[in-house]
């Protein structure tokens, strides 16, 4: 099955990567304006996530992104809101 998540990358690789809700993706735009990260909206299969959720536990940022970029079905970017 493909589930939406939503994603905060830096130069360091992949930060955070969450499940989309529609608090998520407000919050880790907002994070953009501060700083180089970027913050974009992806779809995967689970085992596709699993893979990525645990490459990042494992303190593996520059290897989770990787991962996401090769498995990732959809992705696109998440624009902070003005105001």
């Amino acid at each position: 099955m493909l589930t939406s998540y939503i994603a905060l990358t830096s130069r360091r690789g992949l930060e955070a990567f969450l499940p989309e809700t529609d608090q998520d993706a407000p919050e880790l735009a907002r994070r953009t304006r501060c700083g180089p990260e970027l913050c974009y909206w992806t779809v995967l299969a689970d085992d596709d996530a699993r893979r990525v959720g645990r490459t990042l536990a494992a303190g593996e940022p520059a290897a989770a992104l990787a991962l996401l970029d090769r498995a990732a079905a959809y992705a696109g970017p998440v624009l902070p809101t003005v105001g």
